[in-house]
């Protein structure tokens, strides 16, 4: 049995060009640690150090402004979308700093934002 007729294929490419337009440029921040065991302290180890998340609330707790962020760039009320990563990266970074562990203060005050250039020159590959 074969299927006969035609096919037609329509591809609205509005929303991926409100997309687009709103990014101009590279809206890229890393919200990273300085130090060796951050991610143990985040993730805990196999020998037994318990977990101590820092980072992933840190996350968590954007998640809500960032969907309103990018809803109201691309609908065009909201601004540049570089500003906007810029602000929840930062909004982030505070808030992994205040959940940090409080006996690792090189730790906390190891936690920052950085371009890819910025991260690329601290991990020695820039």
């Amino acid at each position: 049995m074969g299927i006969t007729g035609n096919v037609q294929i329509v591809l609205d490419t509005k929303g991926l060009d409100r997309i687009l337009a709103a990014l101009e440029g590279e809206p890229v921040r890393i919200l990273h640690d300085g130090v060796h065991y951050g991610v143990y302290q985040e993730f805990g180890t196999s020998r037994g150090v318990p977990p101590h998340p820092f980072m992933t609330p840190a996350v968590e707790h954007i998640r809500p402004a960032m969907e309103k962020g990018w809803k109201q760039v691309l609908e065009g009320s909201g601004g540049k979308a570089i500003d906007l990563v810029d602000k929840l990266a930062r909004d982030a970074e505070a808030v992994a700093k205040a959940n940090a562990p409080v006996k690792t203060g090189a730790l906390r005050n190891s936690i920052t934002v950085s371009t890819p250039e910025e991260f690329g020159a601290k991990m020695g590959n820039g």
